[in-house]
């Protein structure tokens, strides 16, 4: 352009450059993205596919999928019909010429506008990827919708409704978006809002000879209209003021028709919508041609061009951003601000409750260019004053009010809502350091802001509190800052750290108490437990387990455990569940269950009746102290048969409670295999600690009880009376003495005495040896000797004779006539009813031995004993003894293999017993089974003998029927 001699000329390049450096920023950032970017790429793009350019599937469905979003918003032909405007504008002023690209510019924008509109959206997907197959029958005459199937919006693929992401193109749609009406209709109200100064207000302004001429879109027209530019005043006329107009009216059409009130012509509507799609884009002219005039018209103090308010109202609108809170307290729509870092970013416009009348919803706008602060991790908050555990803040909006916050997000897109929060995030979305979510069962463990302590040292903070519906637990996220973010591992483990933790349990009572921090607000510690190794890192996003305290840690690390069953006769008060089983000091395992309740367990509710208690033996625990490969399970059975039983004891005397004791008690015996109920393995109890003490004494008093104390006292009375008539003889006596000894015939005793010793020596000397008297005596006791050996055979003879008439009365029988001699060799039993206590089983491969009925002797010889009694009485003329009858006798061995209850009622007597007679061996075997009468094992044990005492009758009536 040339104008009184100075020219200006400008390129298509320069013209961004131009808008930036006379601070229209936003003119020329529009330029530059819809004008260059937007249309090279999208031709570009279409050359690649077109093409079938060789590259990743991946990429062709981005480029693809991008292509299609930005095909509208390239606008290089509008840009050329601004710059053709332009020229007749400036006609008027000097003479206007064109440079060598504006030929080229020309050919660019026609072969883009063709290429666009030979793009055929179908075939160019067919060709990156084949249509999806349709899993179900089409009808003819009904609609997709209706039919479930929607189109992916982008590739035309026909999908089911419910999928959320097209299986070709990968885009995410919806068979309605979700509030598009409403969005419409708040976008169409901001237009008309803006639409009206963009009218009113100039568009542009000429500086000439240092006069300013504002100018309008309608003065524009008029001011073409009146120098003979009818088609130039035509286009501006439809393009800048009858095309938004008309859009305007057809949008609020169509969205009234899309609520119901019209008559729902869809031909028409999608007639109308595709028009308005069409020439929306050209009400953009004017904006061109303001930013061609602006960069074009640069001559100093001659004459210069400058965009107004007016293009910049109609070009321009900042972002709008929808913000969800539960309340609006402090908030007021076209007052409350928007800042970042004390900065004003925009204004809140409107706040009104959401549908569900659950939430408010918070319209506010930004100003212009503020978009880029907004992605997904941007976060708003309220700053109003506040009082907490970092002090007052928020003092400054007590006299301006309260105003929101915009932290400024760096990943991701801007959303369609974001949270509004009551106070300032913990940590920002980029600030470096590990975020992790901890699970726990119990509500109101922690709250935000609690502190998250390593071994005392604060290293983060609680940032949020939810409830994990899929989880069924609340979580809590945590923030660790870095450079404390390398200690958390796959090792660590957290716990609720209260300040003060009182522990009252077997071990007795622990207080332990921590910072003052702690103490007046609690917060979370973590640590690798005890002997492991640190772990490795973690990713953010790790989950891991709130402990209820440090002691629970130790307690869960144990998860290989072998699960136990103990009945105890004695009470279970005070035994609780986590209760330690210890060996010697040393703990084996934990307490599962007290009771224990299993639908295959019913007991009778009697004197005899035990308390089920499930335990676990812990293998861990002991792998320092066992040898390697060491089968805890076969140890346990094998000292279980040398005496090992279990008994409760107390812990602590302060809290009365109880744990479990594994000892060795020499006088039970041992088992053979541990029964079972249930599956459980059975360890066998005995009373201990307090209930054992009191059965001793209990025992003592009843002892003392049947002492026969009165004839006692009788006989101790008598013996006081006659104890103290001897006292009172043996004081006369006494007195006797004295006066013997004071007699003077007494104290001539010694010289008599010394006589008599003087004789006794003289005849004494007449016995030593040689003398007659002493070889007369040695003669005697030498005949005397012989005398007695001679009559040992005799005496031995006639003893011999006597034993047989006194200890062996059998004898006489047997030279009776018609007499039959039987003999009970032995009866045997198997090591499981060899034991003290009486047998009852349980299932059919289960037996329980009773700890407290026991026989009163070995079963063996009781079953011996009662069958020599009953085939004694079954055999009339028969001799039936225990012992040898001599060689015509007949020898009965007896095996029981089942003498025992059973579950459902019955008592089994069972086995084989065989008869050597005269060289023949007679082999029976037996099994009787009979119903109890009553419950217990008195009637038990009742109801067995009577299975024995018909099973001897049994062999009686069968050694009748041989003899």
């Amino acid at each position: 352009m040339k104008v009184a001699g100075i020219s200006s000329e400008v390129t298509l390049m320069q013209i961004p450059g131009v808008m930036f450096s006379e601070d229209y920023a936003s003119l020329g950032t529009f330029f530059l993205l819809f004008v260059q970017a937007v249309p090279a790429f999208c031709l570009i793009t279409i050359l690649l596919l077109v093409n079938q350019a060789k590259l990743p599937l991946g990429l062709k469905r981005w480029l693809a999928r991008v292509l299609f979003q930005l095909k509208s918003w390239g606008m290089a032909e509008i840009f050329l019909a601004g710059v053709l405007v332009s020229f007749v504008k400036l006609m008027a002023y000097g003479d206007i010429g064109v440079g060598s690209s504006f030929i080229p510019w020309c050919l660019f924008c026609i072969l883009q506008l063709r290429a666009f509109q030979c793009v055929d959206r179908r075939w160019l997907w067919d060709d990156i990827a084949p249509m999806p197959p349709v899993h179900r029958p089409l009808k003819v005459g009904v609609s997709g919708i209706k039919q479930g199937l929607r189109s992916c919006s982008c590739c035309t693929a026909i999908v089911a409704a419910d999928t959320l992401a097209c299986p070709r193109c990968g885009t995410h749609g919806h068979v309605r978006r979700r509030h598009s009406l409403q969005w419409t209709l708040a976008l169409l109200i901001t237009s008309i809002m803006l639409y009206l100064p963009a009218n009113i207000l100039p568009i542009m302004i000429t500086e000439m000879l240092g006069n300013k001429y504002p100018s309008t879109i309608l003065a524009g027209v008029i001011l073409l209209w009146s120098e003979g530019s009818y088609p130039v005043a035509m286009v501006i006329f439809i393009a800048s003021i009858m095309v938004p107009t008309l859009k305007m009216i057809a949008i609020a059409w169509l969205c009234w028709d899309a609520k119901g009130h019209g008559r729902r012509d869809s031909e028409r509507m999608h007639l109308i919508y595709e028009v308005v799609e069409f020439v929306g884009r050209w009400s953009m002219i004017d904006v061109f041609v303001i930013a061609v005039l602006s960069a074009l018209v640069r001559m100093g103090g001659l004459m210069n061009i400058y965009p107004a308010l007016g293009a910049l109202m109609f070009a321009l609108v900042g972002p709008e951003v929808t913000l969800i809170t539960a309340n609006a307290e402090g908030i007021e729509g076209g007052k409350t601000t928007i800042k970042s870092r004390s900065v004003d970013v925009g204004v809140v416009e409107s706040a009104q409750l959401t549908d569900d009348l659950h939430h408010v919803e918070i319209k506010a706008r930004l100003n212009s260019g503020m978009e880029k602060l907004l992605h997904k991790d941007s976060v708003f908050w309220v700053v109003k004053p506040q009082v907490g555990r970092e002090g007052i803040s928020g003092l400054g909006t007590l006299l301006s009010g309260a105003y929101i916050e915009l932290q400024p997000g760096t990943k991701g897109e801007q959303l369609e809502n974001y949270a509004l929060l009551d106070a300032p995030p913990l940590a920002p979305p980029d600030a470096k350091g590990i975020r992790i979510t901890l699970d726990s069962k119990k509500a109101g463990q922690l709250t935000p802001g609690d502190p998250v302590l390593f071994r005392g040292y604060r290293v983060g903070s609680v940032e949020t509190s939810t409830f994990d519906t899929n989880k069924r637990a609340i979580s809590y996220q945590l923030f660790i800052a870095a450079p404390n973010d390398r200690l958390i591992t796959s090792n660590v483990r957290f716990w609720k750290d209260s300040g003060i933790a009182v522990d009252m349990s077997a071990q007795g009572m622990r207080v332990e108490m921590g910072s003052l921090t702690t103490l007046f607000s609690g917060g979370v510690s973590f640590d690798v437990p005890e002997g492991w190794e640190w772990g490795k890192p973690v990713e953010t996003g790790a989950d891991f387990q709130l402990f209820d305290d440090q002691k629970s840690i130790q307690d869960s690390l144990y998860t290989n455990h072998i699960d136990y069953l103990m009945f105890f006769k004695d009470s279970v008060r005070g035994l609780q569940p986590g209760a330690p089983v210890e060996f010697r000091g040393i703990r084996l395992g934990t307490v599962a269950q007290v009771p224990f309740f299993n639908d295959k367990m019913r007991q009778s509710l009697n004197d005899d009746f035990r308390i089920p208690v499930l335990i676990r033996i812990e293998p861990e625990r002991l792998k320092n102290m066992l040898e390697d490969g060491a089968d805890i399970s076969t140890n346990l059975q094998v000292l279980i048969k040398r005496g090992l039983r279990a008994s409760m004891k107390t812990g602590s005397l302060v809290t009365g409670a109880l744990f479990i004791d594994l000892d060795f008690y020499p006088k039970d015996k041992g088992l053979g295999d541990l029964p079972q109920i249930a599956g459980y393995p059975i360890i066998p109890t005995v009373s201990g600690g307090l209930a054992q003490i009191q059965q001793k004494l209990l025992e003592t008093l009843d002892k003392i009880n049947n002492l026969p104390i009165n004839p006692m006292l009788e006989q101790a009375t008598n013996t006081l009376a006659e104890s103290q008539k001897t006292m009172r003889h043996l004081q006369q006596t006494l007195d006797n003495l004295n006066k013997i000894t004071s007699s003077q015939s007494m104290q001539q005793l010694p010289e008599d005495m010394q006589k008599t010793l003087r004789e006794l020596n003289r005849s004494m000397q007449g016995f030593q040896p040689g003398s007659a008297a002493y070889n007369k005596m040695v003669a005697d006791m030498q005949r005397l000797d012989q005398v007695l050996r001679e009559l040992q055979p005799v005496l031995r003879t006639l003893n011999d004779k006597s034993n047989s008439l006194t200890s062996q009365p059998a004898v006489q029988a047997v030279s009776q006539p018609g007499s039959h001699l039987l003999w009970v060799d032995q009866v045997t039993v198997p090591d499981f009813l060899a034991g003290t206590g009486v047998v009852y089983q349980t299932t059919d491969v289960q037996y329980v031995i009773a700890t407290s009925n026991l026989w009163a002797s070995p079963l063996d010889q009781q079953l011996r004993n009662a069958l020599v009694t009953n085939l004694s009485g079954a055999l009339p003329g028969w001799v039936v003894a225990s012992q040898p009858l001599g060689h015509e006798q007949d020898a009965l061995s007896v095996n029981v293999t089942g003498f025992h209850g059973r579950y459902d009622g019955k008592v089994i007597v069972s086995g084989e017993w065989l008869l050597k007679r005269q060289g023949e061996i007679v082999k029976r075997p037996f099994h009787i089974e009979l119903k109890q009468q009553d419950d217990g094992y008195d009637a038990m044990v009742k109801t067995l003998a009577q299975g024995w005492q018909q099973e001897a009758k049994s062999i009686a009536s069968t050694l009748t029927r041989l003899n």
